[in-house]
């Protein structure tokens, strides 16, 4: 190839010639350049994956000329791209002396890799007059292709400054959705959302191990084994992130013994890898676990499902694509350069469906949490409405009863009235008795004895004394209780979708009304708000005593729910209510002597009875 004055070139290796070796002896610089004289090497050569990686089997030949209009000399240096299992050898062969190595162990007089250590490597700089021709021979493993550069000394190429940019702003957006799934996890208490989130954190911090070999070696095998350190901790934390994940339905299907050796397995057979230095089963274990988080996602992830299978498709079809071009896994088909650029933009594709994710969760959480708050305050309006609606009750039966408690102290009253002019017409006959007939006589005290009767029907005097919550009311019907009742909350069940029916039955009772509506409406209202029925019956049954029943269709409890149910303040950690209304049925059975009976059984509804034993 011709080199200009004042350009360089990246992308070099298309006009290469390539030699690879046979067997696992090393071939060296004068036998590569006698086969290049020989005419053996070829425009381009068949990957293979070596099963030795420290032995340098290819040979890449470079002939480089000066263009004879440069005015001066000029100084270029060779870049090699990628990340090398042993480090390359990069001479120079001139044609008025020997090879001369630019590259091998040391790439500068001060001992150092320029300018990274695993990623990029510099040669050394070599001088070109016009017209000169030169001869590049480069030596590395048969696994390792690296993209080739020409450049002006002191230059870095376009494509990785582009490159190494693409590289960080990959980083900056997985560290991104790192940070808010971990937020999304923490106000929302999911756990598995961490766990993901600290899993493509970590995976983000591999995607540029590099950094690390960069700041944390002094020279190559210092590099190699941070870089394999790096991935060494990143495939046991996703162990340890995968096992936590799916720990539940582990501890479910094995006992002790499995579960240690599940734990024990996975980290021991990483270390061995590490340990025998066996880098390209490493990374396939790495991109394993990086499936194994993507099952994480699909069965884990507390999402909609429709979410969830996206990212899922678009992280499997990425980890596909990158582990196409991974050198480490299928061999060198493809540039170093072109290998970095597809992980680099599988990984952003990721990241970029991550967050999207993510955004869109949060928004659906919003709408959700809106949609829950309007259905609180919705179920405080009708809570407020039965409330009013029972307060209104209450006053009517008041007013009622203290009407109807006037008219029995004005009866009263009367009747004592009556007795004093009764008491003196008797005594009158009995004065006149010699005046009036046998049968008038008769007559007339049948009638007195009659009137005073009717007196003491409406006269309290006679009566011992009682408490206050056991006087005896006039009997009604029950229908009054289950009219009262069906007013108050048709509205509600209507609005809800839920048939609610009544039923009647000639039945009466002297048990305070008041107490009956508060103990019926109680229990109308867990049907409807709480049961997810879709059908709600009250009726009134009279067997050996007067019932009033209330039933449901709808999900029904088992024996400890509907324990808990009944205690004051129980409630389900999605109800709306306060989780007093069973308890305040109880104490108005207690406070007033009837019977509560519930039963209930999951998948098909709750009855509840109210029985008047008195009845």
């Amino acid at each position: 190839m011709i080199v200009y004055e004042g350009q360089s070139t990246e992308q070099v290796e298309g006009k290469a010639l390539y030699f690879s070796t046979t067997g696992k002896q090393a071939v060296d610089v004068k036998e590569a350049l006698a086969a290049y004289k020989n005419a053996k090497f070829s425009t381009s050569f068949r990957p293979q994956r070596s099963e030795v990686k420290e032995i340098r089997d290819l040979w890449i030949a470079l002939p480089i000329k000066a263009a004879s209009a440069n005015q001066g000399s000029i100084r270029r240096s060779i870049g090699l791209g990628g990340i090398f299992y042993v480090v390359p050898e990069i001479y120079i062969a001139r044609q008025a002396s020997d090879t001369e190595k630019i590259l091998g162990g040391l790439a500068s007089a001060r001992g150092e890799l320029l300018p990274r250590k695993l990623t990029y490597l510099h040669s050394a700089s070599f001088e070109l007059d016009p017209g000169q021709s030169e001869l590049v021979l480069i030596n590395l493993a048969g696994v390792d292709r690296p993209s080739i550069g020409l450049f002006r000394e002191g230059e870095l190429g376009r494509n990785q400054i582009i490159g190494t940019l693409l590289k960080a702003g990959i980083i900056i957006t997985f560290l991104a959705v790192g940070i808010c799934l971990i937020i999304l996890g923490i106000l929302a208490r999911r756990w598995v959302t961490i766990l993901i989130a600290v899993g493509f954190s970590l995976v983000a911090i591999q995607s540029d191990v590099s950094l690390f070999t960069t700041i944390l070696a002094s020279d190559f095998d210092q590099a190699r084994l941070v870089w394999r350190s790096c991935i060494t901790f990143v495939s046991c934390s996703l162990t340890a992130i995968i096992l936590m994940a799916f720990w539940e339905k582990i501890a479910a299907v094995s006992n002790r013994i499995g579960q240690t050796l599940l734990v024990l397995l996975p980290f021991a057979g990483i270390g061995l890898l590490f340990w025998h230095k066996l880098d390209s089963e490493l990374v396939a274990i790495f991109y394993s676990l990086v499936l194994g988080l993507i099952a994480v996602i699909a069965f884990r992830l507390e999402t909609t499902k429709r979410l969830r299978w996206i990212a899922v498709a678009a992280i499997m079809l990425c980890s596909v694509a990158i582990i196409l071009v991974e050198p480490a896994l299928v061999g060198t088909v493809v540039p170093e350069l072109f290998s970095n650029f597809v992980r680099d933009m599988m990984r952003l594709v990721v990241a970029a469906t991550l967050l999207v994710i993510v955004i869109v969760d949060i928004q659906r959480n919003l709408k959700e949490r809106d949609r829950l708050t309007n259905e609180r305050i919705d179920a405080l309006k009708a809570q407020s409405a039965s409330d009013r609606r029972l307060l209104v009750t209450e006053r009517r039966y008041a007013r009622a009863r203290d009407k109807a408690q006037m008219r029995k102290q004005q009866l009263a009253s009367a009747s004592h009235d009556i007795r004093q002019p009764l008491m003196g017409l008797r005594a009158a006959i009995r004065e006149e008795a010699d005046k009036l007939s046998q049968g008038l006589q008769g007559r007339l005290g049948e009638a007195i004895d009659y009137l005073e009767e009717l007196t003491h029907e409406y006269s309290d005097r006679d009566r011992p004394a009682m408490a206050l919550h056991e006087i005896e009311e006039d009997a009604y019907s029950l229908e009054l209780i289950v009219e009262t009742v069906d007013d108050m909350f048709s509205g509600e069940a209507a609005k809800l979708g839920i048939s609610l029916e009544t039923h009647r039955a000639p039945c009466r009772t002297q048990l305070p009304a008041l107490a009956l509506i508060r103990a019926t409406s109680n229990l109308v209202a867990n049907a409807l708000r709480h049961a997810d029925a879709k059908h709600v019956t009250l009726a009134v049954l009279h067997e050996d005593h007067c019932i009033i029943e209330v039933s449901d269709d709808g999900c029904g409890m088992d024996a400890e729910q509907l324990e808990k149910a009944q205690q004051r303040g129980a409630k389900n950690e999605d109800s709306q209510g306060d989780g007093l209304g069973l308890a305040i049925v109880h104490e108005l059975a207690t406070r007033h002597g009837f019977e509560i009976s519930i039963t209930s059984k999951i998948g098909h509804g709750t009855t509840a009875r109210i029985i008047l034993t008195g009845a």
